[in-house]
């Protein structure tokens, strides 16, 4: 764990470093909704991206999200035994962002980030039946995302929406569950990022 720290750590130093040279700080909002296509689960949540801007086309920061997480085990079958564990998580990552046409009212972007996700609560839990008193996921692990979207600027900012691919490490619970497996979330996003581009600035 404490190499994690030591990882992230570096990384958002060497992002800050380039924030005296970047032309201007635009943070984005934005809403998530993902679906485990690997088991029945998903994750939803608020993240928050603060994008360094390098140049027009090119930015970076960190990236921090405060999401919650719904994962059925899907060992039960039978619709009286199904079993749920809800988690308060928080992805830690760091994010970059390119834009194809920052001139354009309507610019296509993609965007990669990885991190490490943090267990907030593991208590947040819904039982279909309180028998079931075990949990399904142990822990979770590193994170990582790819996207495509659309930025639309608008008179303040901008409107981004985006198709997401996830892939979230976790440990589920159980004697033969001691390494980290890979769940792959497919999800969508809707934010609004501060700071204006070159679109409206010369408006």
């Amino acid at each position: 764990m404490k190499k994690v720290f030591y990882y992230l750590f570096s990384v958002l130093c060497a992002v800050s470093v380039q924030t005296a040279q970047a032309q201007s700080f635009s943070p984005t909002l934005k809403v998530t909704g993902s679906r485990s296509v690997t088991d029945p689960g998903i994750i939803n949540g608020i993240v928050f991206d603060g994008n360094i801007e390098l140049n027009d086309y090119f930015s970076v920061g960190p990236t921090i999200g405060f999401e919650m997480s719904k994962f059925q085990d899907d060992r039960f079958r039978n619709h009286d035994n199904l079993r749920f564990q809800k988690e308060l998580i928080l992805p830690l990552s760091v994010n970059a962002k390119y834009y194809f046409q920052p001139s354009k009212k309507v610019s296509p972007f993609i965007y990669g980030q990885t991190g490490y996700t943090f267990c907030l609560c593991k208590d947040f839990s819904l039982w279909k039946e309180d028998k079931y008193v075990k949990d399904i996921i142990d822990e979770f692990g590193l994170n990582a995302a790819v996207g495509a979207g659309i930025d639309i600027a608008l008179k303040h900012g901008s409107l981004q929406l985006s198709l997401d691919w996830n892939l979230q490490k976790i440990k589920e619970c159980g004697p033969n569950d001691n390494d980290f497996t890979s769940e792959s979330l497919i999800g969508i996003s809707v934010g609004y990022k501060w700071g204006n581009r070159k679109y409206n600035k010369t408006k």
